[in-house]
């Protein structure tokens, strides 16, 4: 639901102040809060990572600078993953694990078989670029008005100058009024139509891409992602540069890609299962949202939930890594189908990777409850902030004083929900949530003091 995350005016500020790493999976959300972004690599390099560097800044505080204690990691709406990962290891299952972070919900079926549309929000030059191979087809379609074009095949090679080429990538853009393919051979880029493209592109505002095989390689800069499906340019304005790239898979396609990139592979299966339900229902939900665009459903970016792909390569085809696992793949298998609802509807399955020992209510959603939850086991941090960054931050002249208004649950007596900081040259008060984008924290369960 990456339509309704805003950023804070602060947000840019400060990139380096925490140390540490992030925490395992994603901010599922569709609030105002700040998500941190897909993690590098895979989530259980992520982890290794975090117990392997220091959660402590040894440097001691000096007069104005900010030490600032805390606990959990991200929004604490919903599950928690290291909650999650605490319930299974004390031998609890995963019907139960997702009746305790959405309670008063109930479990329903729906076909994995779904198809779904996945916006590629990386992909940012407006052009559908893709590995070339075997069996490929192209096809227009207006999906508004309910049209389609019959699909052409793609030629493995193409003549130049009297001499056949073997394709290496295919493009496809937007030229004008209507669409235009480029077939790169040999190095470079050569136009490509036949009165068979020119038909089966007319009139669309959609462009879709299959294979014999149905696996496609989305070129994005100097590396190619897998999909299991196909892709699509999308025409989604007026100007040429109105062009975005979706991915169409299924609900396992897109599955076995998501539960490992969101939660570590080698974690206890039964938290994999609940993380394997909620991840589905989260995209059905995000799927059904009333102002959807007809051209994705969700997107693959942490701003909903984050989709890699089976695969990714280089331009040579040396693939670099992969994006699913074994376990992961028995959790979405385990589970097909299961979705969470309440009063007969698709919840609203919100997670992230640590409550810090308390979950947060979402006002609207009678399941997202503020309830204490021992399973938590994430460490508390702590971060040191320079003087010099806090007067950067909040403009107050050195910082002598922090006051932290909280909702009187969990530790330090909550969550903020404002925060006032005061100093030499006047004072601010800011939404907990606001301060902790400033800052980069982890959450907004956390406690300051200010060095002397």
């Amino acid at each position: 639901m990456s339509a309704r995350v805003r950023r804070g005016a602060l947000a840019a500020l400060v990139a380096a102040v925490v140390v540490g790493t992030a925490a395992p999976g994603a901010w599922a959300d569709d609030s105002s809060l700040e998500r941190p972004g897909a993690l590098g690599g895979t989530a259980d390099s992520a982890v290794a990572a975090a117990t392997a560097r220091p959660l402590v800044d040894a440097r001691p505080a000096a007069a104005g600078d900010l030490t600032i204690d805390g606990r959990g990691f991200g929004h604490g709406i919903g599950l928690s993953q290291y909650g999650a990962q605490g319930q299974a290891k004390a031998g609890r299952t995963a019907s139960t694990i997702l009746a305790f972070y959405y309670p008063g919900t109930g479990s329903t079926t729906r076909s994995d078989s779904r198809a779904l549309k996945v916006w590629l929000r990386d992909d940012t030059d407006h052009l559908l670029t893709f590995v070339a191979e075997p069996g490929l087809t192209v096809a227009g379609s207006n999906p508004v008005a309910g049209t389609s074009n019959a699909a052409t095949p793609l030629p493995e090679t193409v003549v130049q100058g009297g001499k056949r080429l073997t394709v290496t990538f295919w493009q496809v853009r937007r030229s004008g009024s209507s669409w235009a393919l480029q077939a790169k051979a040999n190095g470079t880029w050569y136009p490509y139509t036949s009165s068979r493209v020119r038909t089966a592109l007319a009139g669309s505002t959609k462009v879709t891409v299959r294979a014999k095989d149905s696996t496609l390689r989305n070129v994005n800069g100097s590396k190619a992602r897998e999909y299991r499906g196909t892709l699509a340019a999308n025409l989604t304005g007026t100007s040429a540069s109105s062009v975005t790239v979706t991915a169409g898979t299924t609900y396992t396609s897109y599955l076995v890609s998501v539960v490992p990139s969101e939660m570590p592979s080698y974690w206890h299966q039964q938290a994999l299962r609940a993380q394997a339900v909620a991840a589905r229902t989260y995209a059905a939900f995000d799927a059904g949202y009333s102002s959807r665009p007809w051209w994705y459903d969700t997107c693959d970016t942490a701003a909903c939930q984050v989709f890699k792909g089976l695969a990714e390569y280089d331009l040579k085809g040396t693939r670099l890594q992969t994006f699913t696992a074994a376990s992961t793949t028995e959790a979405v298998k385990a589970t097909a189908g299961l979705v969470r609802t309440y009063g007969g509807k698709l919840a609203f399955t919100q997670f992230s990777a640590s409550n810090g020992g308390y979950t947060v209510a979402r006002s609207g959603y009678p399941y997202l409850k503020a309830r204490a939850d021992t399973y938590d086991a994430y460490p508390a941090w702590q971060v040191t902030v320079s003087r010099a960054t806090a007067e950067s931050v909040f403009g107050v002249g050195r910082v002598t004083k922090v006051a932290v208004t909280r909702d009187g649950k969990g530790a330090y007596g909550g969550r903020a929900t404002s925060v006032t900081v005061t100093g030499t040259a006047g004072s601010k008060t800011l939404t907990g949530d606001a301060f902790r984008i400033a800052l980069g924290l982890r959450s907004t369960l956390f406690t300051v003091s200010v060095g002397s």
